[in-house]
């Protein structure tokens, strides 16, 4: 769940640079060079879930940058905040999915 949350935020990230130079008139450079890092960041973090707390870690940093972008337009307070929530919500979903299994395997019982 976290990496398909991860690849919206991606495109929703490379739909912000138009936003950012016409509405808020942060210079073009930045705002390409912070939406394309955090969505390069983003798609790079999608495929780094499955070797440990290194996805964890960097899904954490985008959201952490995606919520940092309100410093250039207070809007992505909001939107930021609201993929961060939903983040959390599939970061949480998923240990919980995974102890499950773990405990299904100690039990010696399949998956329902």
């Amino acid at each position: 769940m976290c990496q398909a949350i991860l690849v919206f935020e991606a495109i929703l990230l490379g739909l912000s640079i138009p936003i950012l130079v016409q509405v808020t008139d942060v210079p073009t450079g930045t705002a390409v060079t912070v939406c394309v890092v955090l969505a390069v960041l983003a798609l790079l973090t999608t495929g780094l879930f499955r070797r440990g707390a290194v996805g964890d870690v960097l899904g954490w940093a985008v959201q952490v940058g995606f919520v940092a972008m309100g410093l250039l337009h207070p809007a992505f307070f909001f939107v930021g905040g609201l993929f961060a929530l939903l983040y959390w919500a599939g970061w949480a979903l998923g240990r919980k999915i995974l102890a499950d299994r773990e405990r299904w395997a100690a039990e010696g019982r399949e998956p329902a």
